[in-house]
């Protein structure tokens, strides 16, 4: 299956990637926001946006707030395709545990797994391990990305073994650098 990706909005894939994981990050350790002003504005002006949103829409499902979470995902305005990703898995997981999941929802969560996670989202990953536990299979997905994308399978020279590795200071007490 060859997936190629339309850009919505001219949103880059892997600057918005990046910067929810940045987002998650600093949700999970609000004391990194007092060590950088750019931090504390970069998360403070999320967090009724986009990525706030997500991140609440993913606590909402794990907690099986379905309805809630329906209702965050679809307040998302402006929604390039990573968002549409999200919010098509939101809908499926919440099918699923609302009883109303059928073969055609199935059909769209694989067709969700199968794209890729470098410039569709994380959330390509959640689609994988659910369309494996839902259909007690374990279904081996193909990235699916185009030639160009960071995707480790289209670069094999990512895969190397041949590392180099500095670790800094030696010995370390409270804080260890590695390069």
């Amino acid at each position: 299956m060859d997936y190629v990706p339309v850009k919505n909005n001219n949103v880059d894939p892997a600057n918005y990637i990046a910067q929810y994981k940045l987002y998650k990050i600093l949700e999970n350790d609000p004391t990194l926001l007092s060590k950088s002003q750019n931090l504390s504005d970069f998360y403070y002006n999320n967090k009724a946006l986009a990525y706030g949103k997500l991140l609440d829409v993913e606590n909402q499902l794990i907690n099986g707030n379905y309805s809630s979470a329906l209702s965050i995902v679809n307040g998302i305005s402006n929604k390039n395709h990573i968002e549409n990703n999200y919010s098509e898995f939101a809908n499926l997981y919440s099918k699923y545990y609302t009883k109303a999941y059928d073969s055609t929802d199935n059909k769209t969560l694989f067709i969700l797994a199968n794209k890729c996670p470098f410039i569709e989202g994380e959330v390509i990953y959640n689609a994988r391990a659910f369309y494996n536990i839902i259909n007690s299979t374990v279904e081996v997905f193909k990235d699916n990305c185009p030639d160009n994308s960071n995707s480790r399978l289209n670069n094999p020279s990512a895969l190397s073994t041949n590392w180099t590795v500095n670790l800094y200071p030696n010995p370390a007490t409270d804080e260890l650098f590695i390069n």
